[in-house]
Formats: C-alpha cells, sequence, structure tokens
C-alpha cells in the first residue's frame, strides 16, 4: 500500500494514474475543501484530512510501506504568510513523525530545485543542498526548512528520499496550476507576452510527466539518504519565447519591461488581492525569481536512476496540443 499526499495537484493526479496503471494499491490523504477529481478505482482508499491534523495523517500513513509525500503550499503570493510555515514544514513533520512511527519502509519527499539556491552560470547539483543563507520567497524558505525536517528523520532511522523538481509545465487543467504553461499558451493565443529584464537570466523547465517518471524510478531505485534533481533543459525567457515562435509561427516580442517597473505592478496587484481575495496576475516574487538565474543539473538522477528528460521544445509542443485541443471541444 502507498499512501499519496498532494494527489490532486499538477504532479500528484499523474502520479496517482501511473502508480495504479503498475497495479499498486493506494491511499490518498485529501483536504476536506478539496474539489479535484481522484481516479474512480477500488484500488483507492481516500482519507479525507489534512496533513498538519495529525489523527488525519495517522489514519492515512496506517497500513501503508511507501510515503510519496508531494503536498505543500506552492502559491508565490497568499494572504495568510504563516500558511506556508504551516503546510510545508509543520505539515512535513507530521507526515514524517507518523511514518517513523509506524515504521514506513520508504519515504519520498518531493522538495524543489530552488532550495539549492540561485545559480551563478553554473547548473546547481545535489551537493548544493544545505548551504542556502538568502530566500526569495516564503515558499522557498517553507521547503528548506522541510527539507532539514527530512534530514533529521533520516537520522531517526526513517528511510527518505528526497527529490527536487525543477520549474514544471505540461498540460493543464486550470490557470495557475503551472506559470510555464500560462505563459505558452497566452503567447499561442497571441496575447502580450512582454520579457521582464533583460530576458537572459536562465531557469531550468521540466515536462511534467518527466517527473512523475523520476518519482516511480526513484520509488524503485532511489536510495535512502540520497537526494535526486528532476530537471530538463536550462534555457532564458528569450529562448523560451523563441522556442514557442518557433511552434506557433508567432513573432517573438520585442517589448522589455524593467524589472523595477514590474516589480512595482506586482506590489500593487498585491495589495488588491487582498481586497478581491483573487491570485494577482503578477507578484514580486515572480519579478524577484525572474531577476535571477535557476540552473540544474540531472546528471545523478539520470546516472542513478536511469532518468531521461524530454527535450523543452517536444514538451511544450505537447503541452500546446493538448491544451488547445481541449480549449477547442465541444
Amino acid at each position: 500500500m502507498i499512501l499519496v499526499t498532494g494527489g490532486t495537484g499538477f504532479i500528484g493526479r499523474r502520479l496517482l494514474h501511473r502508480l495504479l496503471e503498475r497495479g499498486e494499491q493506494l491511499k490518498v490523504l485529501v483536504r476536506p475543501d478539496s474539489l479535484a477529481p481522484l481516479p474512480q478505482a477500488k484500488e483507492v482508499e481516500v482519507v479525507v484530512g489534512d496533513i498538519t491534523d495529525p489523527s488525519a495523517v495517522r489514519k492515512a500513513v496506517e497500513g501503508c510501506k511507501v510515503v510519496m509525500h508531494l503536498a505543500a503550499l506552492r502559491a508565490r503570493f497568499h494572504p495568510d504568510h504563516s500558511a506556508f510555515e504551516r503546510v510545508n514544514v509543520v505539515g512535513t513533520r507530521t507526515v514524517l513523525e507518523e511514518a517513523l512511527e509506524q515504521g514506513v519502509g520508504k519515504v519520498l519527499h518531493v522538495s524543489t530545485a530552488m532550495v539549492l539556491g540561485s545559480s551563478q552560470g553554473r547548473p546547481k547539483a545535489e551537493g548544493n543542498h544545505g548551504s542556502l543563507v538568502r530566500f526569495v520567497s516564503k515558499y522557498q524558505r517553507t521547503k528548506f526548512l522541510a527539507d532539514l525536517e527530512a534530514k533529521r528523520f533520516l537520522e531517526h532511522g526513517l528511510p527518505v528520499v528526497i527529490l527536487f523538481p525543477s520549474t514544471t509545465y505540461g498540460p493543464s487543467l486550470a490557470r495557475g496550476e503551472s506559470p510555464v504553461t500560462d505563459i505558452a499558451l497566452a503567447f499561442a493565443r497571441g496575447r502580450f507576452v512582454p520579457l521582464i529584464g533583460t530576458g537572459d537570466c536562465r531557469c531550468n523547465l521540466v515536462y511534467v510527466e518527466d517527473v512523475v517518471d523520476g518519482l516511480l524510478l526513484a520509488l524503485d531505485r532511489g536510495r535512502p539518504g540520497e537526494g535526486y534533481i528532476l530537471g530538463g533543459e536550462n534555457v532564458s525567457p528569450r529562448e523560451f519565447l523563441a522556442l514557442l515562435g518557433e511552434l506557433t509561427g508567432r513573432s517573438i516580442p520585442r517589448w522589455h519591461i524593467p524589472a523595477w517597473t514590474a516589480r512595482t505592478a506586482g506590489w500593487i496587484f498585491e495589495k488588491v488581492a487582498l481586497v478581491t481575495k483573487k491570485r494577482p496576475p503578477l507578484t514580486r516574487t515572480t519579478i524577484d525569481i525572474l531577476s535571477e538565474e535557476w540552473m540544474v543539473s540531472s546528471e545523478k538522477a539520470e546516472k542513478e536512476l536511469g532518468y531521461r528528460p524530454t527535450p523543452l521544445k517536444e514538451g511544450l509542443r505537447r503541452t500546446l496540443a493538448a491544451c488547445l485541443e481541449r480549449s477547442s471541444a465541444p
């Protein structure tokens, strides 16, 4: 039996289907207010509760040999700043405590490549983990702290494997699931997509199905105590838009918005969001991230797990095809 937390998310719902294809028996811990659909199969047991609720987590972990922990608050803006700490740190600690208590055989803790820190012309590797001292977002900071929890429980005998997916894109069901997909779709539909700042800071983009592949490989081959980056290609916003231009035949935008201008706009959008309770279209965190490099290398996962990322151009082609077909369906 495998417990999956975060099973209704962008990565999690694909993971559930792939695990079912392998014939696994699953438990899924789902928040009471979640409206996302789950696979309707007798092999899936749903436990309603939150990862910060010890009793719900205890019930979810019971009888499971493996825990795949994906649940996290990934937003770049949230009106309740304490929510990041509550979900990402306390929630992770609760899951790991129960896994240790019940003698779970393996825990896959899904972190983020952002915890490795921004790169300065050289892709980050797993060896950079644990050395971060400056944070660009509450998400990055709390995921870093969650990783420290995972390492602490590893020292207490819990067999934990840490995965570091980079910025993930792919076919999405709704706006906001993947900012990269949102930008690609906006460009494909002829909407205004400017370059912010110089457009030269490179980051790593990974196709969502590759992340799922990496999780399944880590389930089978990942060594407790080790961490594995699940990434794709390192690319700048300028190069990203050039690829979209090739795929869609549309002209690449020449407009550049200074980073300070965009950050000011993000501040205004955030203030409005506090009143309207709606997600802001731009945040200061987004601009801070775009102003730095986030290159990583998946060499270790490729060598030890057999991980094989999809070329970015092909991943974008699949993403656009799936999203545009879905939007044109009656």
